[in-house]
């Protein structure tokens, strides 16, 4: 049986432990944690997990490390872990945005397996899309890594240079969604609606139209055409949105996001 080390309990951390539990991945005994501020263990060593304030000592005898950190701690860490690593046997993966795999494999010095990982953050519920790239690996060690993150949601694998794009359409869509379902709510109220009435109607609305999409498998535009009738209100809706530069302001957004990525 495999045994994992994450280091760093932040958000991604406790969502990729609580989701290994939940789903039984491994066992708990098999579950190392590691984390400066003690305190923020105390939850998983209740569940009979291993924890640990000494990253050295956390990925003892694991199989995957997965470096659950904000991008300033990750090759400090890595220079940290490197004379401990076993190159052979061990595969480390990054959750950080920014930092290569390229940068990642400099501060080793050597060709151990490495991933890159992007969740976002509807990981804490079980929903997220992660992104995974890889550097030295043959293909043996993917399936295991795959299996880690979907305990969080689904995963997908594509190269590096795709990975700021993944994020601006992703990591950075969740808050699209949110922004849009918000302004939706506003005019929810101004249409007669209470906020908590509004919102569990866009909600269960969201949910359905994700739902025509996957089961119907067709193009937004298809399904949007079916919602649509000559002089409705729905396409007054719609063009009055486009006449305020809906779609265009999306589109801007997320290519802004990406530049924004690729300039940094």
């Amino acid at each position: 049986m495999k045994k994992i080390a994450i280091i760093g309990s932040g958000n991604i951390g406790s969502a990729i432990v609580n989701g290994i539990i939940k789903t039984q991945l491994l066992p708990a005994a098999n579950i190392h944690v590691s984390d400066k501020e003690t305190s923020k263990l105390e939850a998983f060593k209740k569940q009979g997990l291993k924890t640990f304030s000494d990253n050295i000592q956390a990925i003892e005898g694991a199989d995957v490390i997965v470096l659950a950190l904000k991008p300033w701690f990750i090759l400090d860490t890595v220079n940290e872990l490197k004379p401990f690593l076993d190159i052979k046997k061990q595969v480390l993966v990054s959750t950080a945005t920014l930092i290569s795999l390229s940068e990642i494999q400099a501060a080793l010095g050597s060709s151990m397996p490495i991933f890159r990982v992007m969740p976002n953050t509807a990981a804490a519920v079980g929903e997220s899309l992660t992104f995974i790239c890889a550097l030295n690996d043959s293909g043996k060690h993917r399936m295991f890594v795959s299996e880690i993150f979907q305990v969080v949601g689904k995963t997908m694998f594509i190269d590096e240079n795709q990975l700021n794009a993944a994020t601006a359409l992703s990591a950075s869509g969740i808050a699209y969604f949110f922004r849009f379902i918000q302004a939706m709510g506003q005019g929810g109220v101004q249409v007669g609606f209470d906020a908590q009435t509004a919102q569990q109607i866009i909600l269960q609305t969201a949910k359905g139209a994700i739902e025509l999409l996957e089961q119907n498998q067709s193009h937004p535009g298809v399904e949007t055409d079916k919602v649509t009738t000559p002089k409705g209100s729905t396409i007054t809706a719609l063009n009055k949105m486009e006449e305020k530069g809906l779609s265009a302001s999306i589109i801007l957004g997320i290519v802004a996001a990406y530049e924004k990525l690729e300039n940094k």
